[in-house]
């Protein structure tokens, strides 16, 4: 026998009854305290035979109104009530393609719709958690494939020594996609959980320009780029592992869409209280429809730029612009490179 209370009321009364109950009240009490006002006033001889029978008058146009209102409202609310559970049943469900029909009362109708508005909202909210669950599994299932082929191909009997290591080379570079995919997956996952940006101190914007290209010589060397690096002394408050993600991805993208014997140029200056940064290269471009999408998730645009990536690099760019209370723009046109330009205020 279970220790759990599972009695149920001895009596249910549906909304609509409950309703009626407390207007059938609200009615009663109306006549009962218009009654005890009378006879109080009879009592101290201030009530004359018209104001009594006004005040009679009074009482029923106002027992009128109160069973017009009754009729106007009680009906509506009782017709709609199990079409907003049935409603509700289809919400629990996780389907947000309904939607609450509006009653005859205005002071309802304005919770209905805000209710219908946040359904909306959970509508895109799915669309868009749709949309990153499937274009996650195809940046997860291109390595992942990539992988599996090339590690049978080496368990072959048949394999050179110098085929083993081109494999060995190619597993271990889309290895390095998948840990880049999984870290910027987590990264933007943090960053879109944030509102305020914490850990803030001041430091050299200029000095970590400079640090961040450093960490890019290697591909700038195996590509032949000339660097052009013009940054101005400019010193901001901010977190500084935040806003150097920013660099990083802009100066990665600049390297890899360059072409060989190209030039990346950064610049920094001050303007009023901001730091303006600018990125550029001297790559392929992008046509406008790209520039538009540019900075969503997993995308990365037309054919002429689908190099190694994962689409996210520029979505994290943004949001951390944002976090920072900045703005990133970007200007581009095919065959004449890009340019990214990142304004940060000095004090944020």
């Amino acid at each position: 026998m279970s220790g759990k209370n599972n009695k149920k009321p001895i009596f249910h009364f549906s909304f609509a009854a409950r309703v009626t109950f407390i207007v059938f009240l609200c009615l009663v009490a109306s006549v009962l305290i218009t009654m005890g006002i009378a006879s109080f006033l009879s009592s101290l001889h201030q009530l004359t035979a018209n104001l009594f029978v006004f005040i009679l008058l009074l009482l029923g146009v106002s027992a009128l109104i109160t069973v017009i209102i009754f009729r106007l409202v009680v009906p509506s609310v009782a017709t709609s009530e199990q079409k907003i559970k049935d409603i509700l049943d289809q919400i629990a469900k996780g389907n947000f393609d309904v939607k609450i029909p509006l009653t005859r009362s205005k002071y309802v109708n304005q919770t209905i719709e805000s209710v219908n508005t946040v359904l909306q909202e959970l509508k895109s909210v799915k669309i868009m958690r749709n949309d990153f669950i499937s274009s996650f599994s195809h940046e997860l299932k291109t390595p992942m494939v990539t992988i599996n082929g090339f590690a049978e191909l080496l368990l072959a009997d048949d394999v050179t020594e110098e085929e083993r290591k081109e494999y060995a080379q190619i597993i271990y570079d889309e290895s390095r996609r998948l840990t880049k995919l999984s870290k910027n997956i987590l990264l933007l996952n943090k960053l879109n959980a944030q509102n305020i940006v914490q850990n803030k101190s001041e430091y050299a914007l200029d000095e970590q320009l400079r640090q961040s290209l450093s960490q890019f010589m290697r591909e700038i060397e195996a590509k032949n780029l000339q660097v052009d690096c013009n940054a101005a002394p400019v010193a901001i408050r901010a977190d500084a592992d935040l806003v150097a993600q920013i660099w990083i991805n802009l100066i990665s993208n600049a390297i890899k869409f360059s072409p060989e014997g190209g030039t990346v140029s950064v610049s920094l200056e001050k303007q009023n209280n901001n730091a303006v940064v600018r990125i550029a290269d001297e790559g392929c471009g992008m046509d406008e429809e790209t520039v538009k999408h540019i900075f969503d998730q997993f995308y990365q645009g037309d054919a002429s730029r689908t190099t190694e990536g994962n689409g996210l690099g520029l979505s994290i760019v943004r949001r951390i612009v944002e976090l920072c209370r900045g703005a990133v723009l970007v200007r581009s046109r095919p065959d004449e490179g890009s340019v990214f330009t990142v304004i940060l205020p000095v004090e944020s």
